[in-house]
């Protein structure tokens, strides 16, 4: 589905690169909320923390500034 929707984007860009530059904000704009809900779904279907970061692909621990000195 999200090949298809970047593919389509792709085609529109270019006939008509200002309509799928609106359709990327737009879609940048829902990608926070749709992220939320998307957890907040996962985790009411008592799907762990660590397969929700799985699933996102976001590593378990992420270094920070301090670890890099």
């Amino acid at each position: 589905m999200l090949a298809a929707l970047c593919d389509r984007i792709g085609e529109l860009a270019q006939t008509q690169p200002v309509t799928a530059l609106r359709a990327v904000a737009r879609l940048q704009d829902a990608t926070p909320s749709l992220a939320l809900d998307t957890v907040r779904a996962a985790r009411s279907a008592l799907m762990s923390g660590e397969a929700v970061g799985t699933a996102l692909d976001a590593p378990a621990s992420r270094p920070t500034s301090a670890t890099h000195a």
